[in-house]
């Protein structure tokens, strides 16, 4: 329960900025309710003043007050509806931008082991719940509760013996609360889950359309998420079924004490005495109270629902972020050495004291089997992994004690899955600056390989590409990516396979124009197609997280060792 209540004291601070609204918004929820029991009490002289006494100025006054009261319950309606509602949207664009800073900055090892689909459905379907716990779920516990406590005030005002009689059905509706409450709570924890995992089977099959239909996928991938959207499904009308039973159960509850109270008002007991307009008055008062009763006791399901995805939403939020330790800052890399370098994955080597040294000018190509080290290096360099033994140095300095952003300004990084989005084919080309050069751009573009069909797009440079740049083949979306490296114009250069998407003849035309930008960085390049690597100043061959070979092509092809087995292997194919 103190887990739950600190839960909702921390959704609460996200009202904090908006006091000045909900003070308004509750003026407006005040008069709602206040027209509530306003209507039930005018009952009384509407009945006993017009009708039995024949009071002419009630014939007047009490049709004025009833349109007065209905004025004043639709501008407190509005005036609530409207503030809180807005209120509620901007705590879901909060929490919505929250969450994808969190996304950026979450270690990779973390971010990996995450299924896309629930980080998604955070965003998407979550922050929405929890707003609705904050803002809706708000609005009916303050005008629900003084709408109630308002209409009981009349029915206490006209006879509180038959309000003693309402009164007792009170602990029995205590109870069935408490029951819903915990049920609720259960459901929507395995709610959250369960959509979670309907949106990562979602965007699995929607990434990989292509592969699904080739293998005639279809039925098992339908099956699949068919499976998982009949849990949520199950899950869907359980809670359905547990809210529509709980409304008319509190109801037949009510039902069985008006019965009561007609009883005791029209038999002559001696116990209660009402005239006929005290009595109708407070008849309303008690028909209008099953609204509010009923708000509040169907709230409780938005509120669990809200806390649950809220508990999901914070402890992402309170997930240890990606390290930034480092404090200087760096103007420029010639030398790049790993020193004694480890990399250790759940307790298996990754990589096992490497030791490398890379220089300004030079090309530098990782070569090796799936599973050997190769991508663990470049996420040394990236410093997306940290070394759990040795040190890397930047001119002498270690890369550790230098701040990320200044760090990564110095990278610059190709890989085989390219990323597009949609936007003009200059801001993909100036991904991540503040303004784009059109001319630097075009001269990027040109080095690429890339203008000719850029030029002859509608637009040239300003064509916006559609999702994930389908308006282009994989080896045009591949040039882009290399222009954009060149663009950057860092000091360390990394290509993961980043020639795989183009033909030979293109594939020349960007070795000889990385050649050229080359000449003044240092790059390191990771290729399975060696022809791509026969230029380079020196080769490393890594084989279960070690170095076991190095040199240039020639030398290593002419051996006994593995890069000469892999050469073969090569011609072999």
């Amino acid at each position: 329960m103190s887990h739950t209540n600190g839960t909702y004291r921390r959704l609460l601070r996200y009202l904090r900025p908006y006091k000045k609204q909900i003070w308004i918004a509750v003026v407006g929820m005040v008069l709602f309710a206040a027209a509530d029991g306003s209507f039930a009490y005018l009952m009384q002289p509407l009945l006993d003043g017009t009708f039995v006494a024949k009071d002419a100025a009630a014939s007047v006054w009490v049709p004025l007050a009833i349109l007065g009261v209905f004025l004043m319950r639709g501008v407190g309606g509005f005036i609530s509806g409207y503030l809180m509602g807005a209120i509620g949207w901007k705590i879901i664009s909060q929490m919505r931008r929250q969450l994808f800073e969190i996304y950026l900055s979450m270690p990779m090892g973390k971010l990996r082991k995450t299924q896309s689909g629930a980080l998604v459905a955070k965003v998407t379907y979550d922050a929405q719940q929890v707003a609705s716990a904050v803002t809706d779920s708000f609005t009916i516990l303050v005008r629900d509760s003084l709408s109630a406590a308002g209409l009981i005030f009349v029915m206490l005002w006209w006879s509180w013996e038959l309000t003693l009689i309402l009164f007792t059905a009170v602990p029995l509706i205590g109870v069935l609360a408490v029951w819903v409450t915990r049920r609720f709570r259960r459901i929507n924890k395995k709610q959250q889950q369960a959509m979670g995992d309907v949106n990562h089977q979602l965007n699995q099959t929607i990434g990989a359309m292509p592969m699904i239909r080739v293998f005639n996928a279809q039925r098992y991938v339908r099956d699949r998420f068919f499976e998982a959207e009949g849990r949520s499904l199950n899950l869907q009308i359980k809670e359905i079924m547990t809210k529509s039973a709980s409304g008319p159960i509190v109801q037949f509850l009510v039902a069985i004490t008006l019965a009561m109270i007609v009883y005791f008002a029209s038999a002559n007991t001696g116990l209660v005495e009402v005239t006929v307009g005290e009595f109708m008055s407070f008849l309303t008062a008690m028909l209008m109270l099953f609204q509010p009763l009923r708000g509040l006791t169907n709230v409780n399901a938005s509120i669990q629902k809200g806390l649950v995805a809220a508990q999901g939403i914070f402890d992402l939020l309170d997930q240890p972020q990606e390290q930034d330790t480092g404090k200087d800052n760096i103007h420029s890399v010639s030398t790049l050495r790993l020193q004694n370098v480890s990399v250790d994955y759940a307790g298996k080597l990754a990589l096992d004291g490497v030791n490398l040294d890379l220089q300004r000018g030079k090309q530098i190509a990782l070569v090796g089997a799936s599973g050997s080290g190769k991508s663990s290096l470049v996420g040394l360099v990236t410093r997306l992994l940290a070394p759990n033994v040795g040190q890397i140095f930047a001119d002498d300095v270690d890369i550790q004690t230098l701040s990320l952003a200044n760090w990564r300004q110095h990278l610059s990084y190709v890989g085989q899955d390219v990323l597009l989005v949609s936007d003009t084919v200059a801001s993909n080309v100036a991904f991540g600056a503040e303004e784009v050069d059109l001319a630097r751009a075009e001269s990027a573009l040109k080095a690429a390989g890339a203008w000719d069909f850029v030029s002859q797009l509608p637009g040239g440079m300003n064509y916006i590409l559609d999702d994930k740049a389908q308006n282009l083949s994989g080896g045009e979306r591949q040039r882009i990516a290399i222009a954009r490296a060149i663009y950057r114009d860092a000091d360390i250069l990394i290509l993961d396979e980043a020639t795989s998407a183009l033909d030979a003849t293109s594939e020349r035309v960007v070795i000889d124009s990385l050649k050229t930008l080359s000449a003044h960085k240092i790059t390191l390049i990771i290729a399975h197609r060696l022809s791509s690597i026969e230029h380079c100043d020196n080769i490393v061959v890594l084989n279960q997280g070690k170095i076991v070979e190095q040199g240039d092509h020639l030398s290593l092809s002419q051996s006994s060792g593995h890069y000469a087995k892999m050469v073969a292997d090569a011609s072999a194919r």
